[in-house]
């Protein structure tokens, strides 16, 4: 169970949002805007309070520009 949720869901994750976004959507820029909003999005949609949606969703979308970036 460690090494599916340390190992396997990040790898996943970064096929899923970057590589896979980045194949779809041509330009760049908005590649990683796109891919940084659904990664924020998918990680806070389960939230039942919306404010606590929304500063979560700052911080997400915030880091997946970040990883966006690197890749």
């Amino acid at each position: 169970m460690i090494v599916s949720a340390v190992v396997i869901g990040p790898l996943v994750e970064e096929i899923i949002f970057r590589h896979i976004m980045f194949k779809l959507i041509k330009n760049p820029i908005f590649a990683l805007l796109a891919s940084s909003f659904i990664f924020g999005l998918v990680h806070v949609l389960s939230e039942p309070n919306i404010t606590y949606m929304i500063v979560q969703g700052i911080s997400y979308i915030g880091l997946g520009a970040v990883l966006g970036y690197l890749y």
